[in-house]
């Protein structure tokens, strides 16, 4: 398997995996952190998605914005964790 069907694979999954996380924030509405996860796993695939594009897409798009998708879904993530543990102490304040 090559790199390019390596991405698209991992990028169509993370993206199924959103969905679910979607559906299960929609029938328990008292936590968030499905939700959050949900986002996460969507910036994940549309990083990994803009990386894909190097060479055809501007290198505005596949560099910063790429890495800054990935960075900010690695944060909501584990807010999301740390919000479903109960951990909030444990964050900064500027995250909190």
């Amino acid at each position: 398997m090559d790199v390019v069907t390596v991405i698209v694979v991992s990028s169509v999954i993370l993206l199924v995996i959103g969905a679910v996380f979607a559906a299960i924030h929609k029938m328990t509405t008292e936590t968030v952190p499905p939700l959050m996860w949900a986002g996460a796993t969507a910036g994940f695939a549309i990083g990994y998605l803009l990386f894909l594009g190097r060479g055809t897409l501007p290198d505005f798009l596949t560099v910063v914005v790429a890495n800054v998708l990935l960075m900010t879904a690695n944060i909501v993530f584990f807010i999301g964790i740390a919000d479903f543990l109960h951990w909030r102490k444990f964050l900064p304040t500027c995250l909190d």
